[in-house]
């Protein structure tokens, strides 16, 4: 029976206790055989330094030894000394004063009771001497001590260098041996018992998640992500890898249990430094983040910033769920904006508009690709987004009872859609049809063409790359050059000239694909405008036909 098969709880246990108790015993034998990380000494080495130790010792002991024989002799000298001075101490005593000759007279002094004699002072000095002998000699004898100590260290080193080495030698390759079949056998059961059926989080997905690194993580977290049933499609596929990508680079790859929320906290200060289209652009290839936020570019919008942070939260969000981390660390606190919603893209102004129409290649005979004839005129006349209108098919503008109508949504299966709101109808304004889109439109069909911009076809980001390089090379040719004003700006000119008319706010969030955004009245109870209504009291408020009164009909 392999390990495993019936018992993967107990499988991982015991591979688990396998490898702690190996873990265990590699480290009491390195506690006795030293770091293997430091090579040992050499023979000739050790006895070197053996030998200085213990000239050092012997130099220092006979030093202190010819220390003692001289305290010693000083010791006896000064009790010399002392009993002399007890002995003329007593002499005096039995003489009378009257003999008392003049040398002990002057030495005990004129009169009694005049204060301490020379003989006293004599006495203490002699004490004094006795005393500090005394204690130079205990001090002596400490150090010899101290000296006995470090030549039996010495002696213990040695024999602690022999025995090591011994060890070292016998025992190098069953420690190799052990620590490989612990790997191996750890590595048996987590794979035997990754093959067994779920049910629940058991303790063996406990265990067995809690050794998933960030990176697998993130590997995981974009599978499933592209095998549900809402599903990214191929570019969010893409702009997410990246994006976590650029969120282990920056937190460093690690055992997800690991992950605490001052990861978090280094993720979100490091994203608000760090610029746009960083794997895009040749200057920062080869650098460092420190070194691309030297260079002192504009940093992320706060829009994108939180973009990154929720896209990370959703993981983490994700692997607590499933038991790979045991909850979601803090820290993920969103950016605020310092500027307003609208001014992330500003509109085209007047001036602009005028430099984009009134050009040769719009007032003369002279045709360009139809995209990119027809495309920023639908975007001014409808506010709809690039790829939008860059996926229509023929079947997608349609007749209705009383005013034709763009069906703008995921109307096929290669159509893509941002949100739910975004499937919708829009009017076909009058002026896109005096300057001829059903006549185009109708044309297309008759050749059976499925696709209104045929040259358009569809990439990773939609239909609509090919048209944004030719259109941003025409906006700068025509003067506008402003980075902030895109195609999007159309968009943004659509609402606020609408808005400026005073447009309801309603009609204008149904036209552009907008959720209405107030009251629960607003958003549950307003029913959607008729296409009549959005042409009459929308569409008809747009100020652009004077703008576009000289532009010729288009000819295929």
């Amino acid at each position: 029976m392999s390990l495993g098969t019936k018992s993967p709880v107990l499988a991982v246990r015991f591979a688990y206790s396998l490898a702690a108790l190996t873990l265990a015993t590699l480290e009491r034998i390195r506690s006795m055989t030293g770091d293997d990380r430091t090579p040992p000494l050499t023979k000739d080495m050790f006895l070197i330094e053996l030998a200085r130790e213990r000239d050092r010792i012997a130099g220092e002991f006979t030093a202190l030894v010819e220390t003692k024989r001289r305290i010693q002799r000083g010791m006896e000298a000064a009790g010399e000394r002392f009993m002399a001075l007890l002995s003329k101490c007593d002499d005096t005593s039995m003489s009378a004063p009257i003999s008392m000759p003049a040398q002990l007279m002057a030495l005990l002094g004129s009169e009694a009771g005049e204060g301490p004699t020379a003989l006293d002072v004599a006495l203490d000095a002699a004490n004094a001497d006795i005393q500090r002998l005394a204690f130079e000699q205990q001090r002596v004898a400490t150090q010899l001590a101290d000296l006995a100590r470090q030549s039996e260290s010495l002696v213990l080193r040695h024999e602690h260098r022999v025995t090591t080495g011994e060890l070292r030698a016998t025992h190098s390759g069953q420690i190799q041996e052990l620590a490989a079949f612990a790997r191996q056998i750890t590595s048996h059961a987590i794979a035997e018992a990754s093959r067994q059926p779920r049910s629940g989080s058991s303790e063996a997905d406990l265990m067995v998640s809690g050794g998933k690194r960030l990176s697998e993580l993130v590997k995981a977290f974009c599978d499933y992500k592209e095998s549900t049933q809402d599903r990214w499609d191929p570019k969010t596929a893409v702009m997410a890898q990246q994006r976590l990508n650029l969120w282990l680079r920056i937190v460093g790859d690690m055992p997800a249990q690991q992950y605490r929320a001052e990861h978090n906290d280094l993720y979100v200060q490091r994203l608000k430094q760090l610029p746009s289209n960083l794997n895009k652009m040749p200057e920062y290839r080869g650098k460092s983040l420190d070194e691309v936020v030297a260079l002192g570019h504009d940093p992320l919008s706060a829009a994108t910033v939180n973009f990154n942070i929720n896209l990370v939260r959703s993981l983490l969000r994700w692997a607590s769920n499933r038991d790979y981390i045991a909850k979601v660390p803090g820290g993920l606190e969103r950016v605020s904006s310092k500027e307003k919603e609208h001014e992330g893209r500003d509109a085209f102004t007047d001036a602009d508009l005028s430099a984009l129409f009134e050009t040769d290649a719009y007032q003369t005979d002279s045709r360009r690709s139809a995209h990119l004839h027809w495309i920023p005129l639908i975007g001014l006349f409808t506010g709809a987004r690039v790829n939008e209108i860059a996926q229509l098919r023929c079947d997608d503008i349609r007749e209705g009872e009383a005013v034709p109508f763009f069906a703008f949504g995921k109307n096929h299966a290669d159509q893509r859609e941002k949100n739910a709101h975004s499937n919708r109808e829009v009017p076909v304004h009058p002026e896109l049809i005096r300057l001829g889109l059903l006549r185009y439109v109708k044309a297309l069909r008759d050749v059976g063409q499925e696709w209104i911009f045929p040259a358009l076809t569809k990439g990773r980001d939609g239909h609509s790359r090919k048209f944004n390089r030719e259109f941003d090379a025409y906006r700068r040719q025509c003067g506008v050059v402003d980075a902030k004003k895109t195609f999007h700006s159309f968009r943004h000119t659509f609402i606020t000239r609408l808005r400026h008319a005073d447009v309801d706010r309603a009609i204008v969030f149904q036209m552009t694909g907008h959720s209405v955004k107030g009251n629960a009245g607003d958003r549950h109870y307003t029913k959607p405008f008729t296409l009549e209504d959005c042409l009459t009291k929308g569409l008809a408020a747009l100020p652009f036909e004077g703008l576009t009164k000289r532009i010729l009909p288009y000819c295929e």
